[in-house]
């Protein structure tokens, strides 16, 4: 069994720590871990990696450290079968199995089972790993002072200057993409770019990049990634040009970068050789170092993100943050603005916030105080980003208005912007009517002295005059400089116009709509019998006899159209009736244009005339049209007229067999009479699952019904004719 030494934590150093640039009043948490204050061995971290269990692995000089939340276990070559203690990469595949590179060769830890290659033992290019990463397809790739190795189904394959293009063998960094290419940092000869078919270089020669030394790599993009180089600060390559960050044109804290990662809102945090750990979010940066944290040193030699945490591998130990949430207001606001100006606010965030949280900005009064702030606008996300939008209309005149950023999840505060002032909108009135008959002229005014007007008509006075219908608009302009929009629609009124109605006619008993057209205005009909409602553009009428209505339209202006519409009333045709002439059923409906006939409430499709010939029993009726349209059904006529109900399933049992059955099942029995029956298959749950309607004679029954493609489990088959049925339980396996 592996022998493993197991230290209890014995005390942890907590620190509530102020940032360099302040974003909120909250702080960020820190957590540190050496072999003075911990069961954490050795004298520095260099990596870190955490699993799906939550455990923590750490690369350091002493071995290789887990730690569960609360204890520490140190692997060694004492103690295990890790083959150095010189532990230098950590890396996770997809089943969760541990790769852990040392300066005595590669690790694979799956569970309890321990897998070594070395020199000794396998072809890995050099067992001294100084690098390793994972593809998505879990292919290992090592790098050190032989090239890059490519582990497949614990197969080596390895690439040097021998037999690739690979232009050096002394590799330092590989990390791969989400393509499962990887990029390879060497010393002297750039970074190295390899989609397992093409080696492509980059270096100071051929491209933006400041060193030739590449110590650290953030693949994003297909192509693209961050890279931390050897006194050449930070390169940004998307794939064709290059951007360069270095602590003399940026935040970057010290130009030796060896460890990167990028967050999943695309901040790059780079572990610095001498500058604690610098972050940068494409815009700002903000940084962490031993000034104002409890970091163990500011050599950093690794970096990883887990939940709501950041791990940062040093010389001399490893740090847990736990980074506050924060929030920055980043675009420069003016000294004034006018109630209803546009504003578009950029504003960054750090730290990790929840799932569905809401960024909200915040308006003070004008004293500059939030107890009573607004609301301005909501954006949702967990990476900053930007608002716009428009200030109120209504907001008082002041000089000590503010801004700020409230966030949902975690509730956290941005500081406030510097105080700026906001100028009332000007109170803008237009006098003047909203509606006019046609010919009739509108006068619009603006009421109040202003410093300019400008119509819609581009008239540039305080009043105009028109005669069309339409919005009209005026912008005034006060002495702040604040600009108001009003407007007024003006509706021209026409003669009101009836719609034209042609006269109509109904069966007794029905009704029609009337419709007068869709003008507004208000409606009144006459005689204001058999209408439902005689105030209405268009009344139902169901008139008793033939009537003449009179329909008046007054609209807003007091114009007025009258027209008349007659309704003729034609009497419905005889109620007909039906007798039975042996297997036919006569309809007695004299001067008819249409019988339609039904069964059961149902239409039959050969039931189109006087007489049809029936078989099924059922309730019949015929409905009868006269040459106006009007219909009449007679009452219902059952047939057979025998009161004979004899059942039809006869008097013995019937059976299902095989039960429990496969692909079919019988069904047995004795019929009274010939007739179709409905055969029904449906779950215990009641849900349908077959349904058929043979032919079912006289006599012995043995039907044959398939269960092909019904699922296994218990079910009921339904015998059913008419208001008989019989249900036969079985199993399907």
């Amino acid at each position: 069994m592996l022998c493993q030494t197991r230290i209890r934590l014995s005390f942890v150093v907590t620190a509530m720590c102020v940032i360099l640039a302040p974003l909120s009043a909250q702080d960020s948490q820190w957590t540190l871990f050496t072999s003075a204050n911990s069961g954490f061995a050795g004298s520095l971290a260099r990596s870190v990696a955490i699993d799906e269990d939550g455990l923590v692995w750490v690369a350091s000089d002493a071995g290789l450290a887990r730690y569960d939340g609360t204890e520490w276990t140190i692997f060694n070559a004492a103690n295990s079968a890790l083959p150095h203690d010189d532990v230098r990469a950590l890396a996770l595949d997809s089943r969760a199995n541990l790769w852990v590179g040392t300066a005595g060769g590669l690790v694979r830890i799956a569970g309890a089972e321990w897998t070594v290659w070395t020199s000794a033992n396998s072809a890995i290019p050099h067992q001294f790993v100084r690098s390793l990463a994972i593809s998505p397809d879990d292919a290992v790739w090592v790098a050190g002072a032989a090239g890059i190795g490519l582990l497949i189904d614990d197969e080596w394959r390895n690439f040097s200057t021998a037999n690739s293009k690979l232009p050096t063998n002394n590799t330092q960094f590989v990390a791969g993409d989400a393509i499962g290419s990887v990029w390879i940092g060497t010393e002297g000869r750039g970074a190295v770019y390899f989609n397992r078919q093409t080696f492509t270089v980059y270096d100071e020669s051929n491209s933006g990049l400041p060193s030739n030394i590449v110590l650290s790599i953030a693949p994003l993009a297909p192509g693209s990634a961050y890279i931390g180089t050897w006194g050449g600060g930070l390169s940004w390559f998307d794939g064709e040009q290059w951007q360069v960050y270095s602590s003399a044109n940026s935040g970057l804290t010290h130009n030796w970068i060896n460890a990167l990662s990028v967050d999943d809102c695309g901040r790059v945090w780079c572990g610095t050789r001498a500058g604690g750990v610098a972050v940068f979010d494409g815009s700002e940066w903000y940084a962490w170092n031993t000034d104002i944290s409890p970091l163990p040193s500011n050599h950093i030699l690794g970096l990883a993100r887990h939940s709501e945490e950041v791990w940062i591998a040093a010389n001399g130990g490893l740090a847990q943050l736990r980074e506050a949430p924060a929030m920055d207001i980043r675009t420069p606001l003016n000294s004034s603005y006018c109630a209803g100006d546009e504003i578009v606010l950029d504003f960054g965030s750090r730290g990790v916030f929840q799932s569905g949280n809401d960024y909200t900005l915040q308006l003070s009064d004008e004293e500059g105080s939030f107890i009573f702030a607004e609301d301005l606008a909501t954006v949702s996300g967990s990476c900053g980003g930007a608002f716009r939008l428009n200030l109120p209309n209504n907001l008082a005149s002041g000089a000590g208005y503010k801004l700020r950023v409230v966030s949902s999840g975690p509730v956290a505060l941005s500081e406030p912007s510097p105080a700026f002032t906001i100028h009332a909108t000007p109170d803008v009135f237009i006098a003047g009517p909203t509606s006019i008959c046609e010919g009739e002229r509108a006068s619009f005014s603006v009421e109040g002295q202003f410093v300019s007007y400008e119509w819609s008509t581009g008239s540039l006075d305080n009043s105009i005059t028109v005669t069309e219908a339409g919005e009209y608009s005026v912008e005034v302009k006060n002495a702040d400089g604040c600009r108001a929009t009003q407007r007024i629609q003006l509706v021209v009124h026409p003669n009101p116009v009836l719609a034209d109605m042609a006269d109509t006619a109904v069966c007794l008993g029905q009704s029609v709509q009337l419709r007068a057209g869709s003008e507004a205005g208000i409606y009144n009909w006459t005689p204001a019998e058999g209408l439902n409602n005689p105030t209405i553009a268009d009344p139902v009428a169901s008139p008793l006899e033939a009537t003449e209505y009179v329909v008046r339209l007054e609209n807003a202006r007091g114009c007025m159209a009258v027209d008349t519409v007659r309704v003729a009333v034609h009497p419905l045709p005889a109620t007909p009736s039906i007798r039975l002439e042996g297997d036919t059923l006569v309809c007695d409906c004299p001067e008819v244009e249409l019988a339609l006939w039904f069964r059961d409430g149902e239409p039959l499709s050969d039931g189109t005339g006087t007489r049809i010939r029936v078989a099924e029993p059922g309730l019949y009726s015929v409905s009868v049209i006269d040459s106006n349209r009007c219909v009449a059904r007679s009452e219902g006529f059952r047939f057979p007229v025998t009161s004979d109900i004899a059942d039809f399933f006869g008097g013995g049992a019937w059976t299902l067999s095989p039960n429990p059955a496969t692909d079919h099942v019988r069904i047995e029995g004795q019929s009274s009479r010939a007739g179709y029956v409905s055969i029904d298959i449906v779950s215990v749950l009641g849900l349908a699952q077959r349904h058929h309607r043979p032919w079912i004679a006289a006599g012995p029954v043995h039907e044959v019904v398939s269960l092909a493609d019904l699922p296994r489990g218990a079910y009921v088959l339904r015998l059913r004719r008419h208001n008989q049925q019989i249900a036969l339980p079985f199993v399907r396996r």
